[in-house]
Formats: structure tokens, C-alpha cells, sequence
């Protein structure tokens, strides 16, 4: 007779299988919704915000690169939810922010600051604060 911990395990590993594989084919549709979009309308959203492109590129690249195992070319939108679309919350969030403000030579603002700044929910919400992020001064 077959210990009952083994079925327990099974269904466990199971149960995350069905789950990844979920996650896959909801990337894909929705990549699949958003034909003709890339970094150009991503870009274009941001015409208003006077935004250096280069936050822009980095920021793209940073959410297209978290869904490159499913989707070569993922079209990120601003208004994407970071953590219902890609997954990252609270510390992956946290380290996402800190890897892309030192990628850009930036540093994050003072504690005080921080405090006072909304919370980072849509990919919008992520480049507008790495834009408020100042550049590290050169000594």
C-alpha cells in the first residue's frame, strides 16, 4: 500500500504543474490582444510626462525580459498591473525598482521622500519613479 504523504506530494506537484502551465497560456493570450503593439506605442503613451527614453527603455525592457520564457517580444503596457500581470510583488517588486534605478546610474530618494510617494502598481506608476529617482552625483 501506497503511503498516503506520496499522494499528497503528487497532487502537490500536480497542482503546480496545472498552475505554470495556466500562467503560460494567459501571457500568451495576452500578447495575443495586443497586435501591433511594442516599445514605439509604449513610448508614445509617455509623450506628456517628458520621460528620458532611456528610463522608458529600461523599464520595457524589464517587464518584456520577466516574460520572455513565454512571449519573445511581451507588449508591455503602462497601465499594466505589475503584480497581476507580471507577477512581481512586494520584494521582487522591491528589487526590480533597486536593479533598474542602478542600471540607470540613479539612486533612490531619501526615506522621507519614499514615504510620501504613491505605491508602485501599474508599469506607469514604475516609471514615474524611477523618473523621480535623482542621478547619482559623479564625485
Amino acid at each position: 500500500m501506497v503511503p498516503f504523504w506520496v499522494y499528497a506530494v503528487l497532487g502537490f506537484v500536480a497542482l503546480f504543474v496545472l498552475l505554470m502551465v495556466w500562467d503560460r497560456i494567459r501571457i500568451r493570450r495576452i500578447a495575443a490582444s495586443r497586435p501591433g503593439e511594442n516599445f514605439d506605442t509604449f513610448h508614445s503613451s509617455f509623450a506628456a510626462d517628458d520621460i528620458p527614453p532611456e528610463i522608458l527603455e529600461a523599464v520595457y525592457a524589464k517587464f518584456q525580459k520577466s516574460c520572455s520564457g513565454v512571449v519573445a517580444a511581451f507588449p508591455v503596457r503602462p497601465a499594466d498591473d505589475i503584480g497581476r500581470i507580471y507577477g512581481m510583488i512586494d520584494e521582487d517588486l522591491d528589487d526590480a525598482m533597486i536593479e533598474v534605478v542602478a542600471e540607470l546610474d540613479r539612486q533612490l530618494p531619501p526615506t522621507e521622500i519614499l514615504r510620501k510617494m504613491q505605491p508602485v502598481i501599474t508599469v506607469r506608476d514604475f516609471v514615474l519613479f524611477v523618473a523621480a529617482c535623482p542621478k547619482m552625483e559623479n564625485f
